[in-house]
């Protein structure tokens, strides 16, 4: 709701998969109103029925579809991608495969949100995604990001989004990590802003974490010449800099560095002596605030 305000769903729109949606016509009204969100009317003649076949015959019947939900957000035009008609695509398609030049530029934003992670060739979709994007279209991307063994092939870090799209010249980046149940998808979980590509971050827990992804495309994005980044911080760029601040550290007060690294290795040392939770916690105070920030439950 927060990129909302930013008139992110807008024009023609592209769903990965049909999208399932968790609340319905009422619920819908109360977040908008909450957010002071404008509401677009539905258009007439247009089924707005839920695809959903799990949802049948229970109380997420009269949930709303995915294509009316983005249609009272703003959206013109709602297509759906996938690789059968099981639930009714528009457009059947592989994504482990280049998609058709027919589908270049096409659309104004892409969702997906629990796509990518069940195909095979990442470098091959995240690439279908950019081309399919119009110059200034709006990426909305979901996935987990850990605690989610076997939920496809792979769960997502942050760095991998941020350092590809950087590098393909797509702009507004930002990016959310929620932490929920995997199976119960109403329960409200913790919710926080990611500020920065870093370390890894430790966030211990027995929830899903997902990461929510939002990017720009740019015209400086050039479908030759897709660029196949270097993690962040392995960069040598990044190398270089961190050399110049530490020798910058070195020289205006040694004796502080190597107190504070022998402080931090007398303390690494004593933390193996003590039960995992101290770790858990110590770690969480010294590095996940510089890196997260909590902002509530959702």
């Amino acid at each position: 709701m927060e990129q909302k305000k930013t008139g992110f769903i807008k024009g023609k729109v592209l769903t990965l998969g049909q999208q399932s949606v968790w609340i319905n016509s009422l619920q819908s009204s109360k977040i908008f109103k909450n957010y002071n969100l404008k509401k677009w009317n539905l258009k007439e003649n247009i089924d707005y029925r839920n695809n959903n076949k799990y949802f049948k015959n229970t109380s997420k019947e009269n949930n709303l579809s995915c294509k009316a939900l983005l249609t009272i957000m703003g959206a013109d035009n709602v297509e759906a991608m996938d690789i059968s008609d099981y639930e009714g695509a528009d457009i059947i398609h592989n994504l482990n495969n280049p998609i058709s030049k027919s589908l270049f530029e096409q659309y104004d934003a892409i969702i997906d949100s629990g796509t990518l992670e069940h195909i095979f060739d990442t470098p091959t979709a995240l690439k279908n995604i950019c081309d399919m994007l119009k110059p200034d279209g709006s990426l909305f991307l979901a996935y987990p990001c850990s605690n989610s063994i076997d939920h496809g092939f792979y769960s997502f870090s942050p760095t991998l989004f941020f350092d590809f799209f950087e590098a393909n010249g797509f702009t507004n980046l930002s990016a959310y990590l929620h932490e929920g149940s995997p199976r119960l998808y109403e329960r409200k979980g913790r919710l926080f802003k990611y500020k920065h590509t870093c370390k890894e971050i430790p966030i211990v827990s027995s929830r899903g974490i997902e990461l929510i992804f939002f990017a720009q495309k740019s015209k400086e994005y050039k479908s030759d010449n897709l660029r196949k980044p270097i993690q962040l911080i392995y960069n040598e760029r990044k190398y270089e800099k961190d050399e110049e601040n530490l020798n910058s550290i070195k020289s205006k007060n040694l004796f502080s560095k190597r107190l504070i690294l022998f402080l931090k290795n007398i303390s690494l040392n004593i933390l193996l002596y003590l039960p995992y939770e101290f770790e858990r916690i110590c770690f969480n105070m010294i590095r996940r605030n510089k890196i997260i920030k909590y902002i509530g439950r959702f």
